[in-house]
């Protein structure tokens, strides 16, 4: 019982080491989940220029704004969670990152692997590992 909380506490402190490495490179510049967390709520015109900075032709329509938002959150509350100990936290953080991936091939495009860069697989498979070895068999 006290290992499976142990492993949630470090995938979790791995998984917000991740969010401080470069997740996406997007024009020359390389963002970690911050910087893309700011860019995406400093829209000045509406909710649609939300992924204006990913691709500049893409016109984001509401549900795009909401799931967009949702990622974020789960991927913070994942973590969040994880740290606390919780054994749903890298479940949520793992669909959480699965989701924004699942956005940026939406508005990138068929190239969108190429963007991303070392910052999100550190959190995935931390999320990853902590589900896998720290949700123990009541999850």
């Amino acid at each position: 019982m006290k290992i499976v909380r142990v492993v949630n506490f470090l995938t979790s402190v791995v998984a917000f080491v991740g969010m401080l490495l470069p997740w996406l490179n997007v024009g020359g510049q390389r963002l970690n989940f911050f910087q893309i967390i700011y860019k995406s709520i400093s829209v000045t015109n509406s909710f649609q220029d939300v992924l204006k900075w990913l691709n500049p032709t893409y016109s984001a329509n509401l549900l795009t704004f909401f799931l967009l938002f949702a990622a974020i959150f789960m991927i913070i509350a994942g973590a969040s969670w994880g740290i606390l100990a919780h054994r749903s936290g890298p479940l949520i953080g793992l669909l959480g990152v699965f989701l924004f991936i699942m956005l940026v091939w939406y508005a990138y495009g068929q190239n969108f692997v190429s963007l991303f860069q070392f910052g999100i697989g550190v959190t995935a498979l931390s999320y990853l590992i902590g589900l896998l070895f720290g949700g123990g068999e009541k999850l």
